[in-house]
């Protein structure tokens, strides 16, 4: 990429930030490095056009952060900064509409991209195929799911309506979609109207592993210990491996030992709620045991105080590396 295609370039530095500016949109217009080091980003472009967000510590190898939908003006904490002594952003337009945003993540064959819906339900774009965890219309869903591409792989958790939509996912399939849910859900599904949906769908217990469209899918445990809203066995947390990669989808979980024991996973998307899920502390626990890379708080409501992602943000820490991303569910 030619480096008349640089938006505006920050050093992190002991001496403070040095900039530079190109006259084309979209532009990184403000930098703001926070007390715990990490970068608040301010960016323009023409609402409902696309762009993307690369950083680099050297101007020569460059690394997507983030796709991006313009509103006109957004803002983007970059929690990875910290660690780094410097570190330059851009921004580049992309062509073309319903162009797929969300977070970057770099694969051994390219980017994943991982893309909240909304509650539980989330979308990962990555090698030309689409990945959906829980597609489901509750919470408002619905529209969200407007524009979006129909799947290559589905995984299913479990038979809450907030997780499993017989509607939502007859409305994604295509000729070659892979359904992977526990046996619960095969159930739950009709077997005369739509019946494509069983004969789409791979059952995997807990700990039994599947593969499609290049990913390989690992069925978890996820369950409650204190109550019985998600008995044991009845349900699929999944580690979803694309390009090298791991990511995790917890599902309806407490903070149980097989989540704590989880290894290499490099983003994790991770349920805070109750009665049935994990409480902002228990989640924060969970995750600095098992150490993913980035991490989603997702499934719970984002205009209560309960579920306080700031707190969750600060139990977590910065100390192990982690990045907490605190993206809009709701």
């Amino acid at each position: 990429m030619r480096l008349v295609h640089l938006r505006l370039v920050l050093p992190l530095s002991a001496c403070g930030l040095g900039l530079w500016l190109a006259a084309a949109e979209p532009s990184v217009t403000g930098l703001l490095r926070q007390t715990n080091g990490e970068v608040l980003l301010t960016s323009v472009a023409d609402a409902g056009s696309y762009y993307r967000i690369e950083t680099s510590e050297n101007l020569s190898d460059w690394k997507a952060l983030v796709t991006v939908r313009s509103t006109g003006n957004e803002q983007l904490l970059d929690v990875a900064a910290p660690p780094l002594s410097r570190r330059v952003y851009r921004a580049l337009p992309l062509g073309g509409t319903n162009v797929f945003t969300g977070d970057h993540l770099s694969t051994g064959n390219g980017n994943a991209i991982l893309r909240p819906i909304g509650h539980a339900s989330v979308a990962v774009s990555w090698n030309g195929r689409t990945l959906y965890s829980d597609p489901s219309d509750q919470n408002s869903n619905g529209p969200r799911f407007t524009g979006m591409p129909l799947a290559d792989v589905i995984v299913v958790t479990h038979t809450h309506s907030d997780h499993f939509s017989s509607t939502r996912l007859t409305a994604l399939l295509k000729a070659d979609t892979v359904i992977f849910a526990p046996q619960s859900v095969y159930t739950a599904m009709s077997s005369t109207a739509p019946a494509t949906l069983r004969s789409r769908t791979t059952v995997l217990a807990n700990g039994a592993t599947g593969s499609a469209h290049g990913m390989t899918v690992k069925a978890v445990p996820m369950y409650n210990m204190s109550n019985t809203n998600h008995p044991q066995g009845t349900g699929n947390g999944y580690v979803v491996t694309l390009g090298g990669k791991k990511i995790y989808f917890s599902g309806d979980t407490e903070d149980i030992p097989e989540m704590r024991a989880l290894t290499g996973i490099d983003a994790a998307f991770v349920c805070m709620s109750l009665p049935s899920n994990m409480t902002v502390d228990a989640a924060a626990s969970a995750v600095r045991q098992f150490r993913p890379r980035m991490v989603f708080p997702y499934h719970f409501r984002q205009s209560t105080t309960t579920f306080d992602v700031a707190r969750f943000k600060m139990l977590v820490g910065t100390d192990l590396g982690i990045e907490v991303r605190q993206r809009t569910f709701y």
